[in-house]
């Protein structure tokens, strides 16, 4: 199961990654269009989830 659970939060990190590096180069100066503010969400949704697995599998015994 922890093996399984590695894996999963190594995947949160490359869709964080990933949706970061859309951020880059979607972005523009002074301005955030509504496809950028969509993948910062994305990326709260990921962290926020990932955060909440990597807890619980930190405090498994």
């Amino acid at each position: 199961m922890k093996g399984e659970a590695i894996i999963q939060l190594t995947r949160d990190h490359d869709l964080i990654r990933i949706i970061v590096k859309d951020i880059e180069e979607l972005r523009e100066p002074e301005k955030i269009s509504p496809t950028v503010l969509q993948k910062f969400y994305a990326l709260l949704v990921v962290n926020e989830i990932h955060s909440r697995d990597e807890e619980r599998l930190l405090l498994e015994k």
